[in-house]
Parts: structure tokens; C-alpha cells; sequence
């Protein structure tokens, strides 16, 4: 374990070297721009839902769908709050850096990760439950799946499919380490001992979520576009490594960030109380 560990650290130092201060600042706006996309996308989701009344369908039946987005303020929400998801996607894409490396591209996903993490840890930790930080997680993710998903031509249907199942998957994948974050604030437990169960939980559910997800997009989206199975399962291996290091590094950094935050609050008298009951936090 300790020699895993050390090898760890050496490909993290070189992926410093060949990285950047300024990249990481680049990764970190690019995924605040995604945040921003997170939210316009949950707009254009709640816009179509609210969208689609007896009145509504009616008008489309007999007027066509030109009159019936025309007089529905819902609908037109839903289209600005579209327009506004895809360009954040576009800035965040455009922001973010460019390399070559399949280990500092995995480095960069988990800094790009963090701004959406931290909101949705947030939500959990205001509320004082690891359910809703999972769930506001998994809500993110799924209206921009959905949102994608209208993009790439899929009908109201199967793009709610498509969100729905890539939401679930994530949220799921994000309740235990939730758990386990939120479960050490205020216990008094150490950074190592922290940092470890939360790769513990993390490494395998982000495997799983990864797994799940592509396969989600490849039968929705690129097996209608004409890309074989054969060339999802080709390209799983680099997938799990790049996902095994924005695991890594995202774990890493935010569970460093919660420690640090709780030592300075611990240092100036205000300690952090608990925030989820012990036995939730049995590991």
C-alpha cells in the first residue's frame, strides 16, 4: 500500500510539473462555467415540465408548435434557459486547458469537478444530510444530461430518459462519499485518515458512474449516430484510468479543503459542530 502510494505521489509531482498554476485556474473558471450550465440546464428541464399543460397541448394539437411556444411563457424559459446552458457548456469547453496527456486531462476533470462538488456538498451540509448533497449532485448532472440530450436531437422523452438515468447513476454514485465527507466534519478525525476513506468510497463509485454514464450516452445518443459497441468497450480502459485520477486528485483537494477549513475555524475558537450523526458515519 505504501509503494502504491509513493508512485502516486511521483506521477503527481510530474503531472505538476507538466501542468500549470495557470491551468488549474483555467479548470477551476471552466468548471464554474459548468455550474452555471448545471443551473440554466435545471431552468430549461423545470421550464418544459411547467410547459406542458392541458392548454398548452391543446394549442399545439390544433395550432402547431409555433403558436403553442409563442403563448407559453413556461416554453419560452425553457428555450432561454437552453440557450444560456449551451453557451456556459461552450465557455467552459473553450476555457478549459488543452493537453495531450491522458493523466493531467484525468487531473483536470477532478479540478474541473470541484465548483459543481462543492454546491452541491453545501446543500448537503446546510441541510445536514448527505441525501441531499447526493441529490443536488445528481440533479446537476441529470438536467444537463437532459439538456444534451435535446441538443444531440433526442424528443422530450427519451432526453428526460437520458437525464433521469445519468442523474440517478450519479446520484447514487455520490451518496457515500457524500457520507463520508460530510460524516468526518466535526469528529475530530485526521487528514489521512479522512483522505483514505474517502478514496475508498469515491474510486468505485466514480468507476461505476463512468461505466454507467457512457454506456447511457453511447445507447441514447452515439449508437444512433453509428458508433459501434465494439468502440464503447475499446475505449473503457482509458476511461477508468482517466476517471481513477480525477478521483484521485478531486477526493484529494476538496477533502484537504473541508480539513483545512474546519483546523482554521478549530484555531480561531469556532469549532464546526457535527454534522451528521455518528453512526451514520461508521467506518
Amino acid at each position: 500500500a505504501w509503494d502504491a502510494l509513493k508512485g502516486l505521489w511521483g506521477k503527481g509531482k510530474a503531472l505538476v510539473n507538466e501542468g500549470s498554476i495557470e491551468g488549474v485556474g483555467q479548470t477551476l473558471q471552466a468548471g464554474t462555467y459548468d455550474l452555471f450550465g448545471y443551473i440554466a440546464a435545471g431552468g430549461e428541464t423545470v421550464g418544459n415540465v411547467l410547459a406542458d399543460t392541458p392548454l398548452n397541448r391543446a394549442i399545439r394539437e390544433k395550432q402547431g408548435d409555433a403558436v403553442a411556444d409563442a403563448t407559453s411563457p413556461a416554453k419560452w424559459f425553457a428555450n432561454f434557459s437552453a440557450r444560456r446552458a449551451l453557451g456556459w457548456k461552450q465557455l467552459a469547453n473553450y476555457t478549459a486547458p488543452k493537453t495531450d496527456n491522458p493523466e493531467l486531462q484525468g487531473a483536470y476533470s477532478g479540478v474541473r469537478s470541484l465548483p459543481a462538488s462543492a454546491g452541491a456538498l453545501l446543500g448537503g451540509a446546510y441541510f445536514k444530510s448527505a441525501k441531499v448533497g447526493a441529490v443536488l449532485m445528481g440533479g446537476m448532472v441529470g438536467s444537463g444530461s437532459y439538456s444534451e440530450g435535446r441538443r444531440q436531437g433526442l424528443d422530450y422523452g427519451d432526453a428526460s430518459l437520458y437525464g433521469v438515468t445519468d442523474g440517478t447513476i450519479e446520484a447514487v454514485a455520490e451518496f457515500l462519499p457524500t457520507q463520508r465527507l460530510l460524516g468526518h466534519v466535526g469528529s475530530g478525525s485526521g487528514l489521512g485518515k479522512r483522505l483514505v476513506s474517502m478514496l475508498a468510497a469515491d474510486i468505485p463509485g466514480e468507476q461505476l458512474a463512468t461505466v454507467g454514464q457512457d454506456f447511457n450516452r453511447w445507447a441514447m445518443i452515439e449508437a444512433n449516430q453509428g458508433k459501434p459497441f465494439s468502440a464503447y468497450l475499446e475505449e473503457r480502459p482509458d476511461a477508468a484510468y482517466q476517471t481513477l485520477i480525477a478521483s484521485v486528485v478531486g477526493s484529494s483537494v476538496i477533502t484537504a479543503g473541508t480539513s483545512s477549513i474546519e483546523f482554521a475555524a478549530n484555531k480561531m475558537g469556532r469549532a464546526i459542530p457535527r454534522l451528521l450523526p455518528a453512526e451514520e458515519n461508521a467506518h
